[in-house]
């Protein structure tokens, strides 16, 4: 086989798609994102104990996001009252500490008025403890 040959072959393999098993790999890196959504941390990336980016549509962000909200309620009488038609998380971090915690920031839209921005930090201790900070601002037409 003359070097020239060899030249061909070895270019006519590299333009070919000869490797589907780096083009399967990349297909599994491409995740389903929610528009405006912030994107997930590949996990490889994620730095021990460092704060990690959580996929916000995830059902339990949105069961946290609804208990910050009942519990901030409980000390706020001026929004006991608002009745809930939907609650959408638009943010979640997680970070691992001497336990777990979870940030998330979400919107709170009632039957009737503004909608709130909540933004709500929950330690859950690894003995099933939960401690919620909770802040919401109600928003006026038109700002986002």
């Amino acid at each position: 086989m003359t070097p020239a040959f060899f030249m061909v072959v070895v270019t006519a393999l590299l333009s070919v798609d000869a490797f589907p098993l780096e083009a399967s790999i990349q297909q599994q890196r491409v995740r389903r994102q929610v528009p405006g959504a912030p994107k997930t941390q590949d996990p490889r990336e994620v730095i021990v104990g460092a704060p990690g980016l959580k996929d916000p549509t995830e059902p339990k962000y949105k069961k946290l996001a609804q208990e910050s909200f009942e519990n901030y309620r409980e000390t706020h009488p001026e929004v006991s009252q608002i009745v809930v038609n939907d609650i959408i998380v638009t943010k979640v971090t997680g970070q691992l500490v001497e336990g777990y915690i979870n940030r998330i920031n979400f919107v709170v839209f009632p039957s009737y008025g503004n909608e709130l921005q909540c933004y709500s930090k929950i330690y859950e201790s690894f003995k099933g403890l939960k401690e919620y900070k909770v802040n919401c601002d109600r928003v006026k037409l038109g700002q986002q």
